[in-house]
């Protein structure tokens, strides 16, 4: 029997809008939050269970079909719950402190946050499963706005999260959510929905004045520990909070464990300021380059945080470039409070301060720089995508430190710092990018061209400063680090680890003498090899039959891999029990009521929700360098593809309606060759017009994806719109599978990139997109559905929640 529709009308269309986008908002939110609380990696949780939740709607009308023609009545009410939990969820998440780097594995707490957190997903993806299947003659202008309400959120929450923080932005999605269950339900209890409206405002309204939902702690440590708070603040990609250490020192904390210090500065910050007063500065490992250096050099510092390496500089009176890509950072300390305390340091004579991704400002710059620095810089915070992939920038890759190599004057020197403990996994990383683009270059002797010290800080881990010349470094150029090293106290000296001329016994060293590196890489316990712009992951250097030996000799950064296979192995569970468990146990009656083919049918489903998550991760990955901010790649690609793909599954029903099977096999083709064509050319475009101006990258990145977005819209609706030509008891598990894959895919494909890179990935992706076509003559002919059942849009109707 057909669905009743009536009272299907305007307001229908916008209620499902507002919920999709509602949906979105709080996901993206709710990855904010993970990050400063506990870890970026923890992000996939939430993007497996929003994803989770939507699915599941599908498969629960299945199993209840009372559900189904209770909607009118049903609906407003998930909505109503819907907002309550994610208050109730917000509450949970900024009240639980848990310090997932000491423990190894998931804890009962993260048990307890599944649950917590799924329950708003749950509520308002039953919510609306309902609406679709309910008003199943409408479907095309449904999923319209279905997808049109995600492709906003994806703006919209960017910009919330840049002025209301992700506290405040859960709450939004809360009233979102009340509001489209208000616009979705028959007339009747209007009341208790202005009630209920009116008490999540004025929540909201508190949030934003008074802060009461902020985290208790960050990563496990408590806001306690920080004896004088000046300053917290929100943006899309961290949570910065500013603390007075002395009377002397500020601290500005990101996401709970990555900071970065501000000095006061009696007066203008002048060259002469920091020589008088913070002479110390320019003896700091960070500052050793400048004895290498030319007098007065121009320099480029990449990530300059609270300003101290900007001090260093002025100090030997430099022409300093400091780009910084935190925009609170930037604000702090050219318009915010710092900016007396630090004596105008962004601003000051001498100083071009700039709000950007420093490798992309790089890349397109046509200036050459005496130095190029980057010092200790990395991130732990999640972007607003909340993806492992994002999380690790672009600096440290071979391309990256081609762009820095070939920015250098002559006699131009690289110095980059990090962290050196026992394992000397991230330095020895970093001196084989620097070699590996010394090859390229035709450097036959890298050893001549690389120092290494060892500054090993009291009461903390050693670091390593590693400088990278054009050049072979002079014996005066020597005599001047010498010097350099002498003028530090002797508890405090640096330690040679790599020296021109001599081999030392340690494994930087013996790396750059070597003369077989490749089999000396290959004979090290930690995976050290060249990262790239396709496999940019730095901090990966454990490989996978270490994964669990060795927990305690793990480093921190490294921790984050185990933490995400964990991630991976619990979201394969949570899929078991979802869907393969219940699909299990009615597979006689579905295969009954469905006839032969059952399977090959499922297969083409879930090989739609392999490919498009496979798809869109390197997407972000390669506009990531091109845009030059993660928050302008977030926000133009899922745009781009959600709408896009809303368009194509709205131009589905109008083109072939009356013949899915032609329409879809049409559409799969195009997609595989739309898949070949971005290999070849995309890249190329990319760097040809990566000069251009920020909105020119913009209309092109828009112009590349959203037909490719289009395309990607077709083979879902129109292979339910198949099933429902003869296979109709198959269509929730359509949506269900393709939910089902599409979670799996969100950690695997990280995966794939982490260990063959992300171009594999989109390979993988397009085997997803074979594999539908290759079974797609398992679905039923083309007859017309004489019962319209509802038939899920394209793979982002689950995949809104991967914003």
């Amino acid at each position: 029997m057909a669905a009743d529709t009536r009272g299907f009308g305007r307001g229908t269309l916008w209620g499902v809008c507002l919920v999709a986008l509602s949906i979105l908002v709080l996901q993206v939110a709710l990855t904010r939050l993970l990050s400063v609380v506990m870890w970026y990696h923890f992000a996939f949780v939430a993007i497996s269970l929003a994803m989770m939740g939507l699915a599941l709607g599908g498969i629960l009308l299945y199993l209840r079909p009372a559900l189904l023609a209770a909607t009118p009545t049903l609906v407003p009410w998930l909505c109503r719950a819907a907002a309550l939990t994610t208050v109730g969820a917000l509450a949970y998440v900024v009240s639980t402190p848990i310090d997932t780097a000491a423990s190894g594995a998931f804890n009962p707490a993260i048990a307890v946050f599944y649950v917590v957190a799924l329950l708003p997903f749950l509520a308002s993806g039953l919510a609306l499963s309902a609406v679709l299947a309910y008003h199943a003659d409408h479907i095309d202008r449904l999923y319209f706005y279905d997808l049109l309400g995600a492709g906003a959120g994806c703006v919209l929450v960017v910009a919330l999260l840049e002025v209301i923080g992700a506290p405040a932005t859960v709450l939004l999605s809360a009233v979102l959510v009340l509001a489209g269950g208000g616009l979705l339900g028959r007339p009747g209890r209007r009341t208790l929905d202005a009630v209920l409206g009116l008490a999540l405002v004025g929540l909201l309204g508190v949030q934003i004045s008074r802060e009461v939902f902020e985290p208790d702690a960050m990563h496990g440590v408590s806001d306690e520990s920080w004896k004088e708070v000046v300053s917290k603040g929100w943006n899309s990609h961290s949570r910065v909070v500013v603390s007075r250490v002395d009377d002397g020192l500020m601290q500005i904390n990101i996401d709970g464990h990555a900071t970065t210090g501000c000095r006061k500065v009696e007066g203008p910050a002048t060259p002469e300021a920091v020589r008088e007063q913070l002479a110390f500065l320019m003896h700091r490992g960070a500052a050793t380059a400048y004895a290498v250096a030319k007098k007065a050099p121009k320099v480029v510092i990449i990530g300059p945080g609270g300003g101290m390496d900007i001090l260093a500089g002025l100090g030997y009176d430099a022409e300093v470039t400091a780009v910084e890509l935190n925009g609170l950072i930037y604000d702090l300390m050219t318009e915010g409070p710092l900016v007396e305390w630090s004596g105008g340091v962004y601003t000051a004579d001498g100083v071009r301060a700039v709000h950007d991704e420093a490798r992309s400002w790089i890349r397109r710059s046509d200036e050459q720089f005496d130095l190029v620095m980057a010092v200790m810089v990395d991130t732990w915070a999640a972007t607003s995508a909340g993806a492992f992939a994002l999380a690790e920038n672009a600096l440290y890759t071979v391309e990256a430190f081609e762009d820095f190599f070939d920015h250098l004057t002559d006699e131009g020197v690289v110095q980059m710092s990090r962290w050196h403990p026992e394992t000397a996994a991230e330095s020895l990383r970093t001196v084989v990018l620097m070699t590996e683009v010394m090859k390229r270059r035709g450097i036959t002797k890298p050893a001549d061209h690389v120092v290494v010290l060892i500054d090993r800080i009291v009461n903390g881990p050693a670091q390593a400063i590693m400088l990278w010349s054009r050049q072979p470094f002079t014996p005066q150029a020597l005599e001047r680090l010498e010097r350099h090293i002498l003028v530090r106290r002797e508890s405090q000296r640096l330690t040679k680890e790599c020296w021109p001329g001599m081999e030392l016994d340690n494994d930087l060293s013996r790396y750059l003498h070597s003369d077989d590196r490749e089999a000396f890489l290959a004979a090290l316990p930690r995976d050290v090899s060249p990262t790239t712009d396709d496999r940019p992951f730095f901090f990966h250097t454990v490989r996978l039959g270490d994964l669990w030996s060795d927990w305690d000799g793990l480093w921190v950064n490294e921790r984050a891999v185990v933490v995400l296979v964990s991630v991976l192995l619990v979201v394969t569970v949570l899929v078991l029990l979802a869907f393969g468990l219940p699909f299990a146990l009615r597979m006689k009656a579905i295969r009954a009521e469905s006839g032969r083919g059952t399977s090959r049918a499922l297969l083409y489903f879930c090989g739609l929700g392999f490919g498009f998550m496979l798809l869109e991760i390197p997407l972000l990955q390669r506009f990531g360098l091109y845009l030059g901010h993660p928050t302008y790649t977030l926000s133009t690609i899922l745009t781009a593809l959600l709408v896009g793909a809303g368009c194509g599954s709205w131009l589905a029903g109008r083109l072939f309606g009356d013949r899915p099977l032609v329409g879809l096999r049409l559409a799969l083709l195009l997609v595989l060759g739309a898949i070949v064509a971005f290999g070849a050319l995309v890249p190329g475009l990319l760097q040809s017009t990566l000069a251009a101006p920020l909105s020119t990258r913009l209309l092109i990145t828009l112009a590349l994806v959203s037909p490719l977005g289009l395309l990607l819209g077709f083979p879902l609706p129109l292979g339910v719109r198949a099933l429902t030509g003869g296979r109709r008891a198959l269509v929730p598990w359509a949506w269900g599978m393709n939910g089902a894959t599409s979670v799996l895919a969100s950690v695997l494909g990280v995966v794939i990139g982490m260990h063959a890179g992300f171009q594999t990935a989109a390979l993988v992706g397009a085997g997803g997109y074979t594999l539908a076509l290759l079974v797609s003559g398992s679905l039923p002919g083309n007859e017309p559905a004489d019962d319209p059942v509802p038939e899920p849009g394209p793979a982002s109707v689950t995949e809104r929640a991967a914003a």
